[in-house]
């Protein structure tokens, strides 16, 4: 049985045979060959060893009295010889060697002294043998360390509290009963990682935001979507979703193969141009010949349906063509009309901000929203949020912004606020006060209805701040600007804009 000991930095000497290198001559050749194969790591490992110390104990044999040839631990014994004597490598890797020289003056001279060991004597080598072979040659019918894949990786992270976006989309898709634990698991690392960049993101419904993943599309097709996705991927290598060109090609295919099962309608379809994968957007009320009236809003505001829910169900009456539930209307995330109207047929869906009611005043203190407005609806109209999300997003947080800024100055909120704050309030210091001062929605339920849909999701901000400051990491998407938009956003900013004046 081996012995436990504290051996000295002096006291061992690297293995020439040491199966990670090529035979050497003798120890400094040893040294040199492992350098030479892990370069930065070992300048890591000692950073490590400086922080945390020597954590397990390595192995070695005795050769004669107080020199002992180390089995198990070459590297870690590399980097202490390294650190003690920086010289070693000062002529074969300049770079490395300032790097370890850097480190040396940090190091206390105690852990050179007291390293643990497991002292094996010659004739226990076989027993040393067997140790080695079942940390290196693998699991070894279970005998050996079994590593970690990379999802238990992940889990291990979440653990010590590192943010895990793929494990925290694993629960949810679970516990919403999307997917099994077998279908997720079914599907390696990577190829989950490819089908959640950009074309997977806009085909499946999904933003990231602050490294988190949000589910943004509707529940029974997000489902419908992401389980033929798993399905096709199961057991598949990264090939088939390695490239743009193979990601777009695979989201087609699915696409079409969800459509010809009428599963999903081709409402929002997808093209490929210049080998990106875009989103193009139809209104499917385009397609019909028949003119639809626009309601006149001049009109008093009690004659409309508010937006403000955009999940109640709007019934028309028996004489009206329109279906709210066939399956062309079922994206449309509401619809402005009139109230027990039997002569007209129901609108279109506005596009974005387009015929948004604005009631403030016209002026200088009120310009910024007004032209905030005015460029959002210029672009709602046209479509062009379509070739411009990312500055039509910007402009839609600006936009939000503001109105929350004029709401607290109608309700005398925003002086006192901002009084003696050197700098002007976030927009989320603004979610804050208004969420912490109940006071304000004392008179208005329909405000504090739409405002805590804003303010209980945090996710529809952290969208567009991420756009905002980092549009390298979140690209904005028309189809979630639509979404988002629908939800709450246009019912909150119109009914501001059309309540208080």
């Amino acid at each position: 049985m081996p012995t436990l000991k504290n051996l000295n930095i002096e006291e061992l000497i690297i293995w020439n045979e040491n199966p990670r290198i090529n035979s050497a001559k003798d120890e400094k050749n040893a040294i040199l060959n492992i350098v030479s194969t892990q370069n930065e790591k070992i300048v890591n490992l000692a950073s490590d060893i400086l922080e945390n110390g020597i954590l397990e104990s390595i192995g070695v044999l005795l050769i004669t009295d107080n020199k002992y040839s180390v089995r198990e631990g070459n590297r870690r014994i590399v980097a202490l010889k390294l650190l003690k004597n920086p010289k070693i490598i000062k002529h074969e890797n300049s770079k490395l060697y300032t790097e370890f020289f850097n480190l040396s003056k940090m190091v206390e001279k105690h852990i050179f002294e007291s390293i643990p060991a497991k002292i094996y004597q010659s004739n226990e080598e076989d027993e040393l043998n067997h140790w080695i072979e079942l940390r290196h040659l693998g699991e070894n019918k279970g005998k050996g360390i079994i590593p970690w894949n990379s999802f238990q990786k992940e889990r291990w992270k979440k653990i010590r509290g590192t943010n895990a976006p793929l494990l925290n989309l694993f629960d949810y898709l679970m516990n919403n009963d999307i997917l099994s634990a077998e279908q997720i698991n079914n599907v390696s690392k990577t190829n989950w990682e490819r089908i959640l960049l950009n074309e997977g993101l806009i085909f499946l419904g999904i933003t990231r935001v602050k490294d988190e993943y949000v589910v943004t599309d509707n529940k029974e097709d997000f489902k419908s979507k992401i389980n033929l996705v798993i399905d096709r991927l199961k057991n598949e290598t990264v090939k088939i979703v390695y490239d743009k060109e193979a990601r777009n090609i695979f989201f087609n295919n699915i696409k079409e193969e969800l459509i010809n099962k009428n599963i999903i309608s081709d409402n929002n379809s997808y093209e490929k141009d210049n080998s990106q994968l875009k989103l193009k957007v139809e209104n499917p009320l385009d397609k019909s010949d028949e003119k639809t009236d626009q309601p006149d809003f001049n009109s008093n505001a009690e004659n409309l349906i508010n937006p403000s829910n955009p999940t109640k169900t709007i019934k028309p009456s028996d004489n009206e063509e329109f279906n709210f539930n066939s399956k062309d209307n079922k994206s449309i995330p509401f619809i402005n009309t009139y109230k027990n109207n039997k002569n007209k047929k129901l609108p279109k869906p506005y596009s974005l901000f387009e015929n948004i009611r604005c009631d403030i005043d016209n002026n200088l203190d009120n310009s910024g929203i007004l032209t905030l407005l005015t460029e959002l609806q210029k672009l709602s109209t046209s479509k062009d949020y379509i070739k411009y999300p990312t500055a039509t997003a910007i402009m839609i947080r600006s936009l939000l912004e503001q109105c929350l800024i004029y709401l607290l100055k109608q309700k005398n909120r925003w002086d006192k606020f901002i009084k003696g704050k050197k700098y002007q309030p976030t927009l989320q210091n603004i979610i804050d006060k208004l969420n912490t001062d109940e006071s304000i929605f004392n008179d208005d339920p329909t405000l504090k209805r739409l405002f805590k849909s804003l303010a209980n999701n945090s996710g529809t901000k952290d969208y567009f701040d991420m756009i905002v400051h980092h549009p390298h990491k979140v690209k904005a998407n028309p189809y979630v600007l639509e979404t988002i938009t629908h939800s709450v956003l246009r019912g909150l900013i119109e009914h501001i804009l059309t309540t208080y004046k």
